[in-house]
């Protein structure tokens, strides 16, 4: 990952010269404004925010595509476990319907999303191999992170979460988030060994 760098101030722009604009918040950066930026490749655009800002998700901020888009599958099933935990639940609330729905709608889904990245490093394995005639020594390399990702996708997809008993917890509310800090931590070893 590139790395970030910080201005304490920013200087003024030369006439005629546009601002840079905050990537979180929209607004200008503006003469004194502290700010951050980082630009993951010389190909890839500059990202800018300011200091009191959020930065952009560290998938934006990843050089490597490939790696990019397996880092934002999982970012995206975080932020959907992150809408279950705020979401509202009434009283006939089916544990077990909860359970399947983080399967399904979290594993399965970051799986699929982290299969695709997977392909990427394939598709490009491929190509090299046809450029030259013959498998290099890249080319297996990136057959290698293509096969680490498919078993990350495998191991995502074959998370298992306790069922709620009722004997073992006095409050369904407390199991619910219980839950969702188990599957929150278990794509966080996951995630660990993306290449």
């Amino acid at each position: 990952m590139a790395r970030t760098n910080y201005v304490a101030k920013a200087r003024g722009r030369k006439p005629g010269k546009a601002a840079f604009t905050c990537y979180t918040c929209h607004e200008d950066i503006v003469e004194g404004d502290a700010y951050a930026w980082n630009q993951p490749s010389r190909y890839s655009m500059r990202y800018n925010w300011h200091t009191r800002c959020a930065p952009p998700r560290p998938s934006a901020l990843e050089a490597n595509e490939k790696r990019s888009a397996a880092m934002a599958a999982f970012e995206d099933g975080y932020d959907a476990l992150d809408q279950m935990r705020n979401a509202e639940y009434g009283e006939d609330f089916d544990p077990e319907a909860f359970v399947e729905e983080i399967k399904d709608n979290v594993f399965t889904t970051v799986a699929d999303a982290v299969r695709e990245a997977g392909e990427l490093w394939r598709e490009s394995a491929t190509n090299i191999e046809e450029g030259f005639g013959h498998p290099t020594s890249m080319s297996e390399e990136y057959e290698g992170y293509a096969d680490e990702v498919e078993s990350v996708a495998d191991d995502v997809e074959s998370i298992d979460l306790d069922e709620y008993d009722e004997e073992q917890w006095d409050d369904v509310d407390q199991w619910r988030e219980a839950t969702l800090d188990s599957a929150a931590e278990e794509l966080g070893s996951f995630e660990g060994n993306l290449p």
